[in-house]
């Protein structure tokens, strides 16, 4: 019975805190946050990449002014394609008087 008592008592408190300390002095638990380095280098290229874009920019005023128009073209697409998608459940797109009619939901004849 006296074995079952050793194991089944706790440690005091202080005991627990020296322990936990120990353990947290490890240098597993000494590293810094890897995510922070690699955030910082990934804004800093991105940083270069539109420095290098705006010399580029500079050098080709023509052709930078081509390619917003393209961006800002494929940027309206873009959103009037998420319009229609989102917008093709609430409203009926009729093609016309031909329209087919709806199907009906396969749990119409359960």
């Amino acid at each position: 019975m006296s074995a079952v008592a050793e194991l089944q008592r706790v440690p005091d408190a202080e005991t627990i805190r020296n322990v936990t300390r120990q353990i947290i002095r490890q240098s597993e638990f000494d590293e810094s946050w890897p995510w922070f380095e690699k955030i910082i280098a990934l804004l800093n290229a991105i940083k270069e990449w539109l420095n290098n874009l705006e010399s580029w920019a500079m050098a080709n005023p023509q052709s930078a002014r081509v390619l917003v128009i393209l961006i800002v073209i494929v940027l309206l697409g873009l959103i009037g394609h998420l319009l229609y998608l989102a917008f093709g459940d609430l409203m009926p797109w009729k093609r016309g008087s031909k329209a087919a009619p709806a199907r009906a939901s396969r749990w119409d004849i359960l």
